[in-house]
């Protein structure tokens, strides 16, 4: 079976914020009880954001997923 590839734009705060969320989500246990596709799909995706975000090795990490955070949170009205 052919599984062709496709390509997604994510600006490099969703990204940062995208990688993050998949860092912690990995550990929780709701993780653990997902279907193997589920978590593998993830798995996959998080390695590709792993590779393709370069703050993710910043000395400024934190302060930089907290402005893309704020971003983010900035799209919807609490």
């Amino acid at each position: 079976m052919e599984n062709p590839s496709i390509t997604l734009t994510l600006t490099q705060g969703d990204a940062l914020v995208l990688a993050a969320f998949l860092t912690d989500f990995e550990d929780h246990e709701t993780f653990k009880t997902l279907d193997t596709a589920y978590r593998m799909a993830l798995y996959r995706l998080h390695a590709a954001l792993e590779h393709s975000v370069d703050d993710l090795s910043n000395p400024d990490y934190h302060q930089l997923l907290d402005a893309a955070k704020a971003v983010l949170r900035g799209y919807v009205s609490e």
